[in-house]
């Protein structure tokens, strides 16, 4: 598919089709049925990961460049909710000094969010993890380098707020690029590291 610009405050979303039978109906089969809806500004805007709840609110992640009075540094990461018509309905924009992106997203049984991607913000919001912290860290770790971050945010009002939000890395660059939630609440994140020794720390009981 392809996304057109028609004017100045108006797009619309194409298909590019291959040979098929013109005697045929033509049938185009999306993931599901809905509204579209932009969200952006005044520089490079990218969505990286869409999620849907049971409300049929549509989630998106990513990161910006665009300058806002919410947003500070190169690039935050940014989180959106359309409701069913295409409108957003609520933003909350994740960051500091550097750059930070939203790479990826999933919601939980109760709605809840939880994001993950990178920063090398020095001053991003300091965490408030209350869990392993031999293997996260409740405020980056390192300098002049990224680390993963993994977030929980409330889906409730117009500005979801952080619940809470753990980093991993030390000395080298690290940066998480999927998550998935289990039954029990757990989260699984996969990405890169650049860093030597265990700034990624084998967990108890991994194998």
């Amino acid at each position: 598919y392809k996304v057109e610009q028609i004017d100045a405050r108006t797009w619309r979303i194409g298909f590019t089709l291959g040979e098929y039978n013109t005697q045929l109906p033509l049938v185009i089969d999306p993931m599901w049925a809905g509204a579209s809806g932009l969200v952006g500004d005044n520089s490079e805007d990218v969505v990286n990961a869409v999620v849907r709840d049971a409300n049929q609110n549509t989630w998106a992640c990513g990161t910006t460049s665009s300058v806002d009075p919410s947003t500070q540094g190169l690039s935050n990461a940014f989180v959106v909710r359309f409701d069913n018509s295409g409108a957003p309905s609520a933003v909350t924009y994740l960051g500091g000094n550097g750059e930070d992106t939203c790479r990826a997203m999933a919601l939980d049984a109760a709605g809840n969010i939880y994001i993950a991607g990178k920063s090398d913000s020095t001053n991003f919001k300091q965490g408030e993890f209350t869990g392993d912290s031999a293997n996260f860290h409740a405020s980056k770790q390192g300098t002049g380098n990224s680390n993963a971050y993994v977030a929980k945010l409330n889906p409730n009002g117009t500005t979801p707020a952080i619940t809470w939000l753990g980093f991993i890395g030390e000395s080298g660059d690290a940066q998480a690029n999927a998550l998935a939630l289990d039954q029990a609440g757990r989260v699984y994140l996969t990405g890169s590291a650049t860093c030597v020794g265990t700034c990624i720390p084998v967990l108890s009981g991994a194998g």
